[in-house]
């Protein structure tokens, strides 16, 4: 998901005031259904379940994991630059016993040239890379097979909120904008400035 339609109906109807690209993520990572996902966690799905995102046959199971730091990199590569940050959830933060993130991968599979799709820091994996090519599906099929063996690379967190928002900030490069620790807007933050009528916000989900 990127900003391309936004940013296309925007210059359809001639906009020309100010334009703030917000990135949402939550404060630990989660993913509908199959498909690789490194940092899933068993327990740490049990600790935090999503009560509003039950199994269907549409999305499939609820999955949850620990905050992945390589896939965010890639999320943002992929949408394009975003001006600050949404980190929500971050009540639920309450409820997991041990807090993680994960910046690096381990490859733990056989006979691939993994620096084709990866950036390597010594033997650990980085970052992903974006392709050149995204509709190459015999290529994104490659990386998905990738993906499904590697090893989180954790790190484990000081428990204080405003420590852990400001890592994700710090280690994305990019500045938290609204932080969101339960359901009302009683308990959410903004750090920047209440929109004005020439002020379009365009959030988009890592």
């Amino acid at each position: 998901m990127t900003f391309r339609n936004a940013d296309t109906l925007l210059l359809e109807n001639d906009f020309v005031g100010e334009i703030f690209k917000l990135g949402l993520v939550r404060a630990y990572a989660t993913r509908h259904g199959a498909g690789p996902f490194v940092t899933e966690d068993q327990d740490l799905t049990a600790q935090v379940p999503d009560y509003h995102n039950p199994t269907n046959d549409w999305q499939r199971e609820f999955r949850v994991g620990y905050l992945d730091f390589v896939a965010l990199r890639y999320a943002l590569a992929v949408t394009g630059n975003v001006d600050g940050l949404a980190i929500t959830n971050l009540d639920r933060l309450d409820a997991i016993s041990e807090w993680r993130t994960c910046d690096l991968y381990r490859y733990l599979g056989k006979g691939v040239n993994v620096a084709k799709y990866f950036e390597l820091q010594g033997s650990a994996i980085s970052k992903i890379k974006v392709p050149d090519d995204p509709t190459n599906l015999a290529s994104q099929e490659e990386l998905t097979k990738l993906l499904f063996n590697m090893q989180p690379i954790y790190e484990n967190c000081r428990q204080d909120k405003r420590a852990y928002i400001e890592l994700i900030g710090q280690t994305l490069s990019v500045p938290v904008a609204i932080t969101s620790a339960g359901p009302t807007a009683l308990e959410k933050e903004s750090d920047f400035p209440v929109p004005d009528e020439n002020l379009v916000l365009s959030m988009r989900g890592m």
